[in-house]
């Protein structure tokens, strides 16, 4: 075992000098952890070695200052300093990554800490700093003799879960959880691939999967709609629009102001005619296919809100009791005009109706009268006539809430059903 271990930290101290050379701006900074020095092989990297603008020292964790430019899309990468012959394989696979993609060494900041535990943590403060659109984390853990490799594993894939969705923006989980150094080491750059590349090559393509996966023109609002669920603001959108766009990953034309993007043609197979033919066929089977499911649903919607309209059982009890009471009462009316009840007799009606006659006519008289009369003494009167009105207490009808014109109508089809009666 003691050969395998020297022969892999001299592999990892060999792959650490071929990092790529990268300059990695890293604005000032301080962000301080209970850690261990840094080891001789990792401080003689050159890729490396331009980490020492983060300065590590015991202390509680502590985050300030500018960390990143502000072109450009940005990514933080944050890195576990223990198992740190695999963690560096890993950070040399991202930043081979990020190169090959076209992003610009200024935007990428690196943060060491020292182990996995710590990752989280990191992750999330660089996430709320507001000054990063994704956070990669790498780190390496392996199994021991205790339980403490379950601990940090488990603790590492929530706590990076938790942190993306805290801060609010993506943080991708690159932290190897193996059963030995030997199945590390292969996860970091041999058989099986460089997880650490993996991991950035996500980020990258968030976007760019998205406009590939659309194929049609898109502008940056569009993508920030439909990229909400990364946590992807639209300024990070635009961002990754544009810096894809450079880099000829996908296409784009300028409208004025506004920019439309869309997929490059050229990875997409052209159909034949016989295949287009076939689409339009079978998109226009879908399309009826649609429209009976619409209908059928239609259907059924209509059916739920006449189900929905319906009485209660409680409801219809008690139209129910109100109706019975309505038909008894009906009932009993109907029980009194059929017993005999005695009507009015014809020559005491027409008593009545004369009676009524000659009262209307003379109200309408009186009334006449007296506008003739008001008229006369308030011709020449210099005082308002309402005051004067109720100066001497005079009541109108309107007063005692009655009008003539409706007792005058009664009247006139009284007169005319006499006339017919005749």
């Amino acid at each position: 075992m003691a050969t395998a271990l020297v022969t892999s930290s001299v592999a990892a101290n060999s792959a650490c000098m071929r990092l790529p050379n990268m300059p990695l701006r890293l604005a000032p900074a301080t962000v301080s952890f209970p850690s261990r020095p840094w080891s001789a092989a990792l401080t003689s990297c050159t890729g490396l070695s331009r980490h020492s603008d983060v300065v590590a020292a015991a202390g509680h964790q502590k985050l300030m200052g500018s960390l990143t430019s502000n072109e450009g899309l940005r990514f933080g990468v944050v890195v576990a300093r223990f198992n740190e012959v695999v963690t560096n394989l890993l950070l040399q696979g991202a930043l081979e990554t990020f190169e090959r993609y076209s992003v610009k060494a200024e935007n990428i900041t690196v943060v060491s800490v020292p182990g996995s535990f710590e990752v989280p943590i990191t992750a999330q403060k660089l996430g709320k700093s507001g000054k990063f659109d994704v956070i990669l984390c790498i780190g390496a853990v392996i199994r021991g003799d205790t339980t403490h490799y379950d601990a940090v594993a488990n603790s590492a894939a929530s706590g990076v879960l938790n942190a993306g969705l805290s801060a609010g923006v993506p943080c991708v989980f690159g932290v190897l959880t193996c059963e030995d150094m030997d199945q590390a080491l292969n996860r970091a750059g041999g058989k099986a691939g460089n997880k650490g590349a993996e991991a950035a090559l996500t980020a990258v393509r968030i976007v760019l999967g998205f406009v590939n996966e659309q194929n049609r023109p898109l502008n940056s609002q569009n993508a920030a709609d439909a990229l909400q669920k990364f946590n992807l603001k639209k300024t990070a959108v635009q961002k990754a629009l544009d810096a894809l766009a450079d880099s000829g990953q996908i296409s784009f034309k300028e409208y004025g102001k506004q920019k439309i993007y869309i997929a490059r043609q050229d990875q997409f197979e052209i159909p034949n005619s016989e295949e287009l033919e076939e689409m339009k066929k079978t998109n226009a089977k879908l399309q009826e296919e649609l429209a009976d499911q619409k209908k059928a649903i239609s259907e059924v919607e209509s059916e739920v809100r006449g189900l929905q309209s319906n009485l209660t059982l409680a409801e219809v009890t008690s139209k129910q009791t109100k109706l019975q009471s309505e038909v008894q009462e009906m009932e009993e009316k109907l029980t009194k005009l059929r017993s005999g009840v005695t009507l009015v007799k014809p020559e005491d009606k027409k008593i009545i109706e004369n009676s009524f006659a000659e009262k209307v006519n003379q109200w309408k008289k009186r009334k006449r009268m007296f506008k003739e009369l008001w008229d006369n003494i308030t011709e020449n009167s210099p005082k308002d006539q309402k005051e004067f009105k109720e100066e001497l207490g005079l009541e109108y009808d309107e007063d005692a809430d009655v009008n003539l014109q409706s007792y005058s109508d009664m009247l006139a089809s009284l007169n005319k059903r006499r006339k017919f009666s005749r």
